[in-house]
């Protein structure tokens, strides 16, 4: 019988977001591609996971990964192992609320167009790949404006997860990019500092979209595999 392993995606995220690994890893595993919910708020969020296995497995990309982790906070026990990919568990700073507070005023007096090639480029690494630049943009297509405000206006009111993490007696791994600019660094330097238990990989790069870039996909995979 495979491991399985629970994937929760990121903002704007559907199961494309998995597409250049899933191939490699269903050999080992069996992957059960999980959709954020659509809630009022983060705590709607995390009460509306469920899972009916004893404990879980859970692979889990940038604000999936804050979701994830805060429902290892509430539910330790359900947790076999948690590895988080491009995020920074802690509350948004001032300019990113007031830089999403203004995108929501837009999209609700405009036409909703996507995300541009431009935006795309400045989250990945290999900017020239425009199959990278046209799949997140799908991405976005696919899930649309209603999804957009839904999830901006649920995420915007977050907590530091610091001191939950912390006191968890559970195996968790984080992977992310050294020049990540979606991410807090200064959070993840206290909390590797702070953290006795959990393991940190800091990739080479600034790509936020870890899972889908070519160069990374495979020390991805090793990872995932090494740790699964």
């Amino acid at each position: 019988m495979k491991t399985k392993i629970y994937l929760l995606p990121g903002l704007m995220c559907n199961e494309k977001l998995w597409s250049k690994i899933e191939s490699d890893l269903k050999v080992d595993y069996e992957l059960v591609y999980l959709p954020l919910p659509l809630k009022d708020t983060m705590a709607e969020m995390i009460n509306s996971l469920e899972f009916k296995e004893e404990k879980i497995n859970l692979l889990a990309f940038s604000l999936g990964g804050y979701l994830a982790s805060s429902y290892a906070i509430k539910h330790p026990d359900k947790i076999n192992k948690l590895f988080i990919v491009s995020s920074s568990l802690t509350n948004l700073n001032n300019i990113e609320i007031r830089t999403r507070e203004n995108l929501l005023s837009k999209i609700n007096t405009l036409e909703f167009t996507g995300l541009s090639s431009k935006k795309v480029e400045s989250l990945i690494d290999d900017k020239n790949n425009k199959e990278l630049i046209y799949l997140i943009q799908n991405m976005y297509k696919d899930l649309g404006q209603n999804v957009l405000i839904s999830q901006l206006k649920s995420t915007l009111k977050r907590e530091n997860l610091l001191d939950g993490i912390l006191a968890l007696d559970i195996s968790m791994k984080i992977y992310y990019s050294k020049g990540d600019k979606l991410i807090n660094h200064k959070w993840l330097k206290e909390f590797e500092e702070k953290n006795k238990k959990f393991i940190f990989i800091k990739t080479s790069g600034s790509s936020h979209f870890l899972p889908l870039e070519k160069e990374k996909e495979k020390e991805l995979i090793k990872e995932i595999k090494n740790y699964f």
